[in-house]
């Protein structure tokens, strides 16, 4: 006969049990989407296009008998770094510390230079001209920055 309830079954617990078993049949789906979703990833810092490395030479400080401190900002591939040179009268300063590399931390760059130390001078000729230029790292004869400065 349709509609009769089960022998043992009453009409209304089988209600309740359809509905329970719909509940937890939607409870375990959220449960199975939600564990199956990719965790988030952070987003990759922006990088220059291929060719459009950029650095700029925005500070030159002389500090007579102390230091040379350079700063400015760098727009380089990931874990790229500058170097820089510093040319007086035209001719490359053999005591410059061209060979260092420096990284850029969220786009900003700083270099000092030591005065007086080793193979430096104590003071720069306030007669010459002086030009920081600066390259990414291996490639002295692509300049991607200069700044001439004379010292006052």
């Amino acid at each position: 006969m349709p509609g009769a309830p089960l022998p043992g079954c009453p009409k209304a617990g089988m209600k309740k049990r359809s509905i329970y078993l719909i509940v937890c049949a939607v409870l375990l789906g959220g449960l199975i989407a939600a564990c199956s979703r990719t965790a988030a990833r952070p987003a990759a810092p922006t990088l220059p296009p291929p060719g459009e490395e950029r650095i700029a030479i925005e500070t030159v400080e002389v500090n007579q008998a102390v230091s040379v401190r350079l700063s400015g900002t760098a727009s380089l591939p990931a874990g790229g770094c500058l170097q820089t040179g510093l040319w007086i009268d035209d001719q490359p300063a053999g005591w410059w510390p061209s060979d260092v590399c420096i990284e850029p931390a969220a786009g900003a760059w700083e270099m000092v230079v030591g005065l007086g130390h080793d193979e430096t001078p104590a003071q720069l000729d306030p007669q010459a001209r002086y030009e920081v230029r600066a390259w990414q790292q291996g490639q002295p004869e692509q300049i991607l920055a200069s700044r001439v400065f004379q010292i006052d």
